[in-house]
């Protein structure tokens, strides 16, 4: 019989090079309704994404706009509306 091999001698294959040019045009071929379609799928699914919406403060005009969890600007995904439930 053969004795077992041993895995001391791992050879790291490194990082895989991508295109970046093609997927910054990919990128930029995006529609803003894409964008925020993306978005409210991934929310759907229970994730919590960055939505990017006009700055509450209106005093503040160095951010315009600011960076928000979609949770904290649409809610819970799983506490929406269920089918047979009645509205107030």
């Amino acid at each position: 019989m053969s004795a077992p091999k041993s895995k001391s001698a791992y050879t790291s294959k490194g990082e895989r090079e991508a295109n970046r040019s093609l997927s910054k045009a990919i990128k930029r071929e995006r529609s803003a309704i894409d964008k925020w379609t993306l978005l409210q799928k991934a929310w759907l699914k229970g994730k919590n994404p960055w939505v990017t919406v006009p700055n509450p403060n209106t005093a503040d005009t160095r951010a315009r706009y600011v960076r928000v969890r979609a949770e904290t600007e649409w809610g819970d995904p799983r506490k929406g509306f269920m089918f047979g439930a009645m509205k107030d």
